[in-house]
């Protein structure tokens, strides 16, 4: 049986927008790789840093879902497909 404390976490999650758990999921990801580099190269990372660092990747990943949908939209297409994602590389040659 679920105690009181879960069931509340669980209706408030559930109570949030996919773009809010997408978000907070981001978040914890960021969190726990930004654990593992604190460890593994004995730093500090602090929860501000954490936070400014999901919030750029998310700004990124909606930026780079603008441009796949516009690539696909232009090719007429309704789904992306590898060659949009290729076009999107190639603005970083890094990638």
């Amino acid at each position: 049986m679920t105690s009181t404390g879960d069931q509340t976490i669980e209706e408030d999650y559930q109570t949030l927008s996919n773009q809010q758990r997408l978000k907070a999921a981001m978040h914890y990801t960021t969190l726990k790789i930004c654990q593992a580099t604190e460890k593994k190269y004995d730093l500090h990372v602090t929860p501000q840093a954490v936070a400014a660092i999901a919030e750029t990747l998310w700004r990124q990943a909606e930026s780079f879902a603008v441009d796949l949908e516009s690539f696909a939209r232009h090719a007429r297409r309704s789904v992306i497909s590898p060659d949009d994602i290729k076009l999107l590389l190639r603005r970083n040659p890094q990638l």
